[in-house]
């Protein structure tokens, strides 16, 4: 997992307590109260990244969604990944994804995608994004 404890953002936060590193912290529970999800305001095109440091090939992207409330909040999603800050010009891995219900994890596969930077969106107006982990390798 090359995201982990790697530093990340968000485009904005909902509280002190969903800092965007939650996402990078290596505990996959995806209850709310585990204390270790992210989550941002109500906004147009919310979104999360994480910066690998330098361009790394991407094969694959996994994210944990939040199961204990609001899990289709998420849907849909896109998977962004090159080398701008800004999430949103970075070229698209796949097109807009949508989370199954009975899962908890879903995994992306982006072979052949490289980049520094690795960010979730999503797109449209009054969105809020909640993820519990991203995993990239």
């Amino acid at each position: 997992n090359i995201a982990l404890r790697r530093p990340a953002a968000q485009s904005s936060i909902y509280n002190s307590a969903n800092q965007p590193g939650l996402a990078v912290d290596g505990n996959t529970d995806t209850a709310w109260t585990g204390g270790s999800c992210v989550h941002t305001a109500q906004e147009t095109g919310p979104w999360w990244s994480v910066d690998l440091g330098f361009p790394r090939n991407v094969g694959i992207v996994t994210v944990y969604n939040r199961q204990d409330c609001c899990w289709d909040r998420i849907n849909p999603f896109r998977i962004h990944i090159g080398n701008s800050t800004d999430v949103a010009a970075n070229a698209r891995c796949g097109d807009s994804h949508t989370f199954p219900t009975d899962r908890v994890d879903m995994t992306v596969s982006c072979f052949g995608m490289r980049g520094q930077y690795v960010g979730i969106l999503l797109p449209g107006s009054g969105r809020i994004l909640q993820l519990c982990e991203v995993e990239v390798y």
